[in-house]
């Protein structure tokens, strides 16, 4: 953990040098702090200015306030969509799921509380994953036939998929 007065944060970092956290001891300011805007706003707002420091592509973040989605699995590079809400007084955290093939990666995305009167940003986390490479399969897609697909251990040597077929869990190792 250590102060980066570019960010005006207190940032962790994992082993490779990624920023996984920032605690503003101040704030970071909205976008148009003229104006105060709403919590969700200021959170795609946030992203867009920091996102060359969390090294996320700004094409990633093109439908980040999309609703992410479970069952339309298709190809689609790595994208950030919206999940959900959870507002505690005066606060808002936003999460957005990174996905990629449309699909949501395993426990991996960011994190952006907001605190509103005047809305400013106050902390954020990346869990997001690098170098992510699968394929769709090839077959039929039928609604009642998709894969559900769960991803884990994306920074070690394998990528599992745990897919239902049939009422069936089927475990995929992919490469």
């Amino acid at each position: 953990t250590v102060y980066d007065a570019d960010l005006r944060a207190t940032v962790t970092l994992d082993d490779a040098g990624r920023i996984r956290a920032l605690n503003y001891e101040e704030y970071w300011p909205t976008a148009d702090s003229a104006r105060d805007v709403g919590g969700g706003e200021a959170a795609s707002a946030y992203f867009a200015d920091i996102a060359a420091k969390l090294d996320i592509a700004a094409a990633a973040l093109s439908n980040l306030n999309e609703p992410v989605s479970f069952f339309d699995p298709r190809e689609q590079d790595v994208e950030y969509r919206f999940s959900e809400e959870k507002t505690f007084f005066d606060t808002a955290t936003y999460t957005f799921y990174q996905t990629y093939l449309n699909t949501p990666v395993w426990a991996a995305g960011l994190t952006v509380t907001v605190k509103q009167g005047p809305t400013r940003v106050v902390a954020a986390t990346n869990s997001s994953e690098q170098g992510i490479d699968m394929r769709l399969h090839a077959g039929k897609r039928r609604r009642d036939h998709l894969p559900q697909v769960q991803w884990t251990d994306i920074g070690g040597h394998r990528l599992w998929a745990e897919r239902i077929r049939e009422g069936r869990a089927i475990q995929c190792a992919a490469g």
